[in-house]
């Protein structure tokens, strides 16, 4: 009878010690699934900010785009028409030669 009751009470502890280590698993489950909610909600965070941040820096891309084409276009215009008065300079005065049409010095050799 001595040996059932030692081996009843190691069976007792060993279950208590069971439990208790049931529970401390489940609590640091419990921990580990509140801390992965956690950095899952995080991630969202910083994906929609990459995303805004993204959407935002296309939109200053083609905004700038647009100006460069804007200017190439306005520099293009200028440049015809600048064409156009020398080409009608010319006529005024008579036809100027090719090397007196820019404002450079005049080569001088000693």
């Amino acid at each position: 009878m001595h040996y059932n009751l030692v081996q009843g009470t190691v069976a007792s502890r060993e279950l208590r010690t069971l439990k208790r280590d049931f529970e401390r698993t489940k609590d640091e489950l419990a921990k580990v699934a509140l801390s992965n909610r956690a950095l899952r909600d995080r991630v969202h965070q910083l994906e929609d900010k990459v995303r805004k941040e993204s959407m935002k820096a296309e939109k200053e891309f083609e905004k700038h785009t647009k100006c460069v084409e804007d200017f190439r276009n306005t520099l293009a215009s200028m440049e015809h028409y600048f064409k156009l008065e020398i080409e009608q300079l010319k006529k005024q005065n008579g036809g100027v030669n090719e090397a007196a049409e820019g404002h450079e010095d005049p080569v001088v050799l000693i």
